[in-house]
């Protein structure tokens, strides 16, 4: 959608544009390999732009308290439930 409705708009390379490829259905796994893809494409550099999804209750991007999302520190990305 955000492509459609904006990225196809803009004069932004496509190879620029890094979605998390969230089909596989597994949470975990999608983390992982979108960790892995942010640190080749991004080194140590800045994201210039970061879209995030709305949840269906509001919230966006979060990591919600009592989970053991919240203990993780040692990688960029990580399921809700881990």
């Amino acid at each position: 959608m955000a492509r459609l409705a904006m990225l196809d708009q803009l004069p932004i390379p496509p190879e620029n544009v890094h979605r998390m490829p969230t089909e596989s259905g597994d949470a975990s796994d999608v983390a992982v390999r979108y960790a892995e893809t942010i640190k080749l494409i991004m080194e140590d550099k800045p994201f210039d732009l970061v879209l995030l999804g709305l949840g269906p209750d509001g919230h966006i991007a979060s990591l919600f308290p009592d989970t053991p999302a919240v203990e993780v520190t040692d990688t960029l990305t990580t399921s809700l439930f881990v």
